[in-house]
């Protein structure tokens, strides 16, 4: 049956669930890039939310310690950069990973010295912020276990934290290492600065490619868990939310799997880089809006249960506990 017209406008003057907005932060922090566009760092996050693999690449594979060591500061701003800026014309962060020397073969200026001003750290309002977010995910956890293996309950509750939970990692990264890179990398050397790479032995090339293979297992298989628990979840009527969250993860596995094949494999920047010649970009920001706006929606029906049965049947019940 479809919403009335006094439905729909109930529905949109609710409150926004204050779970949504403290899971907003989650979102946020694992899309954030250095692009000088706003255009780019908004398209950057939509990328993210629908591909969990970029955002968990950069953050557990890239990201810089507290300390900030030269090193760590060259790796983490360079990731940004397109292939051309590198000795060979490949970047160097794919499956041909290769390490990065302090140095440009081309200039005299050491690279740590010129990206240090790329780098600042995170405020204290965006490390709360995360710590807010960690705090409705690691809740929403216990709380999907304890409704699943626990006694039948026909109080709603939400999936959006459960749901986000391959954010995590990212979230705890922001609150503990607190670095970020905040200005475009390629905005801070010169035009014709190459950088120079090197090779790295075959025990660290093997340790780095399990590494991002573990990422990829991790991003495409923890959102699976909201399913599985929604569907143990009772009253059955909650079966019908597993239905509804296996859209989510159906997208976030197929969409890990075509990055790690598509930008780890083939070598390629991060999605915004060089956009000119990414096939797979604009699919990547429709899939991010569409994860959005379904996100919203979640949000929504788990903010009244009625809203469930009035838009997709009697089978979202969940009014009474069935033995």
């Amino acid at each position: 049956m479809a919403p009335s017209s006094a439905f729909v406008t109930h529905m949109l003057q609710n409150p926004v669930p204050t779970y949504l907005l403290g899971t907003l932060p989650a979102i946020l922090t694992i899309g954030a890039a250095p692009f000088s566009s706003l255009k780019l760092k908004v398209s950057h996050i939509f990328i993210c939310l629908a591909s969990p693999f970029v955002g968990l690449f950069y953050f557990v594979n890239i990201n810089f310690g507290e300390d900030g060591d030269d090193q760590d500061v060259v790796d983490a701003c360079v990731y940004w950069l397109n292939c051309n800026r590198f000795e060979g014309g490949i970047w160097p962060f794919g499956y041909r990973v290769q390490a990065i020397d302090a140095r440009p073969n081309n200039q005299n200026v050491p690279l740590p010295k010129a990206l240090r001003s790329c780098i600042a750290n995170a405020s204290v309002l965006d490390r709360f912020a995360s710590l807010a977010s960690a705090y409705y995910i690691v809740v929403g956890i216990a709380l999907g276990i304890y409704r699943a293996a626990g006694p039948c309950d026909i109080q709603e509750w939400p999936y959006i934290p459960l749901l986000l939970t391959w954010t995590l990692p990212a979230i705890l990264i922001r609150i503990f290492k607190g670095k970020i890179v905040a200005k475009n990398p390629e905005e801070e050397l010169n035009e014709d600065m190459l950088i120079s790479v090197r090779k790295l032995s075959n025990e660290n090339v093997r340790s780095i490619r399990e590494n991002v293979l573990s990422i990829l297992v991790l991003s495409s298989l923890i959102p699976w868990v909201a399913v599985i628990i929604a569907y143990l979840t009772r009253p059955k009527g909650f079966g019908c939310r597993s239905k509804y969250l296996t859209g989510f993860c159906s997208v976030w596995t197929f969409n890990s799997i075509v990055a790690f094949v598509y930008y780890y494999l083939g070598n390629r920047p991060p999605p915004g880089v060089n956009t000119d010649q990414d096939r797979v970009y604009i699919w990547f920001q429709v899939c991010g809006f569409v994860v959005a706006v379904f996100l919203v929606i979640l949000a929504v029906l788990s903010n009244n249960p009625s809203y469930w049965v009035n838009m997709f049947g009697d089978a979202c019940d969940t009014s009474a506990c069935f033995t």
